[in-house]
């Protein structure tokens, strides 16, 4: 009998350790900075009409670091912000990312 429970607590450790894992990795963990603002300078210069590498550099570096800066309060919702911004195909779905 105490054979079974052990068993069964040590299943539900492991169920919670997987959904934890699951939910850390899945919504906790934010994009690459590259990808975000590599996205955001391929809109920026499509709106704009030119060619990407006309862009200045000095945007992008700070796009990275305001991309890689973690803020003190609000991580989920600053992750959440940036996948949006990542996966944006257009200006206006760019811009809808900055009201979340």
């Amino acid at each position: 009998m105490l054979k079974k429970v052990g068993i069964g607590c040590g299943a539900l450790v492991a169920i919670l350790g997987i959904a934890g894992a699951v939910f850390y990795f899945g919504w906790m963990v934010p994009p690459d900075a590259e990808e975000v603002c590599d996205n955001v300078a391929r809109l920026t210069a499509q709106e704009a009409g030119v060619d990407v590498s006309t862009l200045p550099a000095t945007l992008h570096a700070e796009c990275v670091q305001g991309a890689t800066t973690r803020p003190q309060y609000g991580l989920l919702p600053w992750v959440q912000r940036l996948k949006c911004t990542r996966d944006a195909a257009t200006m206006d779905e760019l811009r809808a990312c900055e009201g979340r």
